[in-house]
């Protein structure tokens, strides 16, 4: 496993109510303003329960019932232990009992669901969480978290929020899962449509150059779409699921047509801005159908990269080192942070974590890349 990031060399700031996004826009008005709302924190470590230093949390926090932990990038082992820390805390002493990762909607679902016949919390995570996160050792003492307090009175359910799929569960469970719903309903259900578009997604994100994905004809993509119209429609009308599968499966099918947008939108297995965007919104509605669905009463912990933390992007001014076009993009763009934010308002609330000096790094990478500490 590798280690992302050096700990003893990295310092961490969580930023409440301002983050400063560039360097070369640093001012003395700005430096100031965030002494002003700085809270010193005394440890990362996860294995400190000692909370004092958090506590000032409390009172900013205190009418949240959604708290979004955005991180800077992916391979910042300092920030996942400040997160679990954080995270401790949250549960612990303001009874924060859901953790929303970053990962598919559908698997980690059914992993968490099925948790003690799959060989128990670390390999129900293992099996759904990104790699990046599930595999780095800063992740590991979370992961251990969520074990020790399974147990309990007072345990931590474990949801993912991303459109996109994660998991062996999708290839293992979902195709007989969704013929036995389709059963329960009275629906006719064509797998083998629903297994192109998967299949034709997975391919897109895997392809090389050196590829080409042959993109489902307009006929089986209209016809995908009718699929899942219907079979929402059955759903939605049928009395013999309990209320929470019947809400489940409905969010599954605004998920998968989405992915099916999503991956449709590639270029030649590249991403574009509209296919992200589409990723972002439905992003954003699984996370405000979290709150209100499924976790009405709960209060909720969200893991994930500040990218999609964020809001209100058109209101940084543009980097010096910005394309024209990125930055007009950017000023267009919605993210998952926007669209959570809109409907529920002041119940959420996001803190940025940024690391100072370091080398960050993934599990399995060759080598690291040097971090460029922020101006002072």
């Amino acid at each position: 496993m590798c280690y992302n990031g050096t700990k003893d060399i990295i310092r961490l700031a969580a930023i409440l109510g301002l983050l400063l996004t560039a360097c070369d826009q640093t001012s003395p008005e700005k430096l100031n303003a965030l002494r002003a709302h700085a809270i010193p924190v005394r440890t990362v470590e996860p294995d400190d329960e000692d909370f004092t230093d958090l506590e000032p949390l409390r009172s900013v926090l205190k009418d949240s019932r959604v708290i979004l932990l955005g991180e800077q990038s992916h391979p910042d082992g300092t920030t996942f232990l400040a997160k679990t820390r954080l995270i401790k805390f949250l549960h612990q002493e303001m009874d924060f009992d859901v953790l929303a990762v970053q990962s598919g909607f559908y698997d980690v679902q059914r992993a968490w669901t099925q948790r003690e016949e799959a060989e128990g919390i670390r390999k129900a995570f293992e099996d759904v969480i990104y790699t990046g996160w599930a595999q780095s050792l800063q992740v590991q003492p979370l992961i251990n978290y969520l074990g020790t307090v399974d147990s309990t009175d007072k345990p931590i359910d474990l949801v993912g929020f991303d459109m996109m799929f994660s998991g062996r569960h999708t290839w293992d469970y979902l195709s007989w899962e969704l013929n036995d719903i389709a059963k329960l309903v009275g629906f006719q259900m064509n797998l083998n449509l629903i297994a192109n578009q998967l299949r034709f997604g997975y391919m897109v994100r895997t392809v090389n150059d050196s590829m080409t994905v042959e993109k489902p004809s307009l006929k089986e993509q209209t016809a995908f779409r009718q699929l899942m119209a219907e079979f929402q429609g059955a759903v939605k009308n049928s009395t013999v699921l309990p209320p929470e599968q019947q809400a489940f499966w409905v969010q599954f099918c605004r998920n998968i047509v989405s992915y099916a947008d999503f991956v449709l939108g590639h270029d030649n297995g590249n991403g574009t801005f509209e296919s992200a965007q589409i990723r972002e919104r439905q992003m954003g509605d699984n996370l405000v159908w979290l709150a209100n669905q499924q976790y009405p009463s709960r209060k909720i912990v969200v893991w994930l990269a500040a990218p999609h933390s964020a809001r209100n992007l058109w209101a940084v001014e543009r980097l010096k080192s910005e394309k024209e076009d990125d930055y007009n993009q950017r000023r267009e763009a919605k993210v998952a942070g926007d669209y959570i934010h809109g409907a529920l308002g002041n119940e959420v609330y996001s803190l940025g974590f940024i690391p100072y000096a370091g080398k960050p790094g993934l599990p399995g990478e060759a080598g690291v890349l040097e971090a460029t500490p922020p101006v002072t």
